[in-house]
């Protein structure tokens, strides 16, 4: 194989493990802003927090698909109940590891992952962004199909199929998302992690991963297993480069709401790895049991 070739696909190998945890379980992060809106909201008063809420929902926010519908929740709990709610489950027996690769992954993101971001906003119409991560939603949904059966959902399974087919001859290839005016298509989406959630696995240990950010033994497990199983890298032939190519554009895309939504964590936090392992816990648990 050519030098040049072998480090063309080092380099989207990287950049697929860079990002795509957070894609491939869809809504993994969606709670992540409703706790940081909380936090902020006892600093504002009734009239602030309108704008507050307003800002959080720019155009970064709203083209990521897996922040969806999800900004606004007065049913968060609260820091401290969340920290006393969570002391119990999140089992985390190699916290000064974690935290290590925390500290690690912060410094990639600040001088890393945000100049990209910011290089890519600029060279990158909005719509050409939104359209872009509304082709790759689209993609995605024959896994969510079938995380849906593997989980005993087929109603839910009918209505990513047929979001699949509006979006696909009506949206242009997905390009455009015509479902989402149809709310009976739009079912809480489903990944692999959830799907072992749904059979009885357990979380285990909770883990911070180099690039990757929060995970658990499952979820880490999930995403592998999503990589193979995918039925969009079967049904186009695929091979594992190609693959790579597809989910190395799609996470750069998402690129710049993911730095954006970190920012508001690390800087509304007094322990930033704390609120994320707490927050992510939450959000799985609820996932799961929906």
């Amino acid at each position: 194989m050519p030098k040049s070739q072998y480090i063309f696909i080092c380099f989207f190998i990287l950049i697929y493990y860079s990002f795509s945890y957070a894609d491939d379980v869809n809504n993994k992060f969606s709670g992540y802003e409703n706790s940081l809106i909380e936090k902020k909201e006892a600093q504002y008063n009734n009239e602030d927090i309108n704008n507050f809420n307003k800002d959080l929902l720019d155009e970064e926010i709203l083209e990521d698909d897996f922040l969806n519908d999800s900004l606004i929740n007065d049913d968060l709990l609260s820091d401290k109940d969340l920290s006393d709610s969570l002391s119990n489950k999140a089992y985390d027996p190699i916290e000064p590891i974690n935290r290590a690769f925390f500290y690690f992954n912060d410094k990639v993101y600040i001088y890393v992952f945000t100049p990209v971001s910011k290089g890519y906003v600029k060279i990158t119409p909005k719509f050409a962004r939104i359209g872009i991560n509304n082709f790759f939603s689209n993609l995605a949904s024959p896994l969510r199909v079938l995380n849906n059966l593997l989980q005993g959902k087929i109603k839910n399974a009918g209505a990513e199929s047929g979001k699949f087919f509006v979006n696909t001859f009506l949206g242009f290839l997905g390009f455009i998302d015509s479902a989402r005016v149809f709310e009976k298509l739009n079912p809480p989406k489903e990944d692999l992690g959830q799907t072992f959630g749904k059979w009885g696995i357990g979380q285990g240990p909770y883990l911070v991963i180099p690039f990757l950010g929060p995970s658990t033994l499952r979820d880490s497990a999930g995403m592998v297993g999503e990589f193979y199983i995918d039925p969009v890298f079967y049904a186009y032939d695929l091979n594992s480069r190609e693959k790579l190519i597809m989910d190395g554009t799609k996470n750069i895309n998402s690129l710049p709401s993911r730095m954006d939504l970190y920012k508001t964590l690390k800087d509304s936090a007094l322990d930033p790895y704390t609120a994320a392992k707490n927050a992510y816990i939450q959000i799985r648990e609820e996932q799961t049991k929906k």
